[in-house]
């Protein structure tokens, strides 16, 4: 029993292995020793979801380098790789099916785009985005779908229903003043005060800027810092 859990367990870290060295070439920008790599691999153990998602990296590094041809080439092949184990398995049933499968749709749809073919990507990538709704891939072909098809539009209307200051934020508030996004909050002072401080509420965090040790609102800036280093800046 302990030496068939020890040939599992080997295998197991065999296929794992392939991907790591099949990343590490490609980003040595080593591609055909890359592509040697994933052949060798075929023919000890056949065309595994390992192998498929290594290969899919293969077609993203010629995509990256604008080598179109070589990306499509090994796109597709990861493809029809990946569409012959569906056959018999669920899609999803592979952790790592899913990932090659979705990064070679989107290779290929990106390589259309830049060969100006942009009709013909949106066509493929509603296709595929049909074909595999119900499955876990198709968050990521609607991103690519997006990016093609929202490139260059005006911004849909946000519907803001509740917002912080005396004017409604937009796309085009900016992130200052009136904005709500970020504002400068300035307490009531004694009219012979010396110190010139204020509170920024930013993301959450709280920083307090004073030219003096004293901060009128938050006490004295030495034991905030002391309280919250991580949420406290002095100058």
């Amino acid at each position: 029993m302990r030496f068939l859990l020890g040939l599992f367990l080997m295998a197991l870290s065999i296929h794992a292995e392939i991907v790591g060295e099949v990343r590490m070439t490609v980003d040595a920008g080593d591609l055909p020793a890359a592509g040697r790599l994933v052949a060798d691999y075929c023919k000890a153990h056949g065309t595994t979801p390992d192998v498929i998602f290594a290969n899919s990296w293969i077609a993203r590094g010629y995509l990256e380098r604008g080598k179109l041809d070589d990306a499509d080439k090994n796109a597709m092949e990861t493809r029809a790789w990946a569409l012959t184990l569906v056959m018999h398995r669920k899609l999803d049933a592979e952790p790592v099916l899913p990932l090659a499968l979705s990064a070679a749709i989107e290779v290929h749809a990106q390589v259309l785009e830049r060969r100006g073919q942009r009709s013909e990507a949106i066509a493929f990538l509603r296709g595929e985005e049909a074909r595999w709704a119900a499955s876990s891939m198709r968050a990521r072909i609607q991103k690519n779908l997006n990016l093609l098809t929202l490139e260059g539009r005006p911004a849909p209307p946000i519907n803001i229903t509740e917002w912080t200051g005396d004017t409604k934020p937009g796309l085009q508030s900016g992130f200052r003043g009136d904005s709500g996004i970020e504002r400068e909050v300035r307490p009531t002072r004694p009219q012979n005060h010396r110190a010139h401080d204020a509170l920024r509420l930013h993301r959450g965090r709280r920083r307090c800027y004073a030219r003096e040790r004293k901060c009128l609102d938050c006490g004295d800036l030495q034991e905030i810092l002391r309280a919250d280093r991580g949420h406290a800046r002095a100058y």
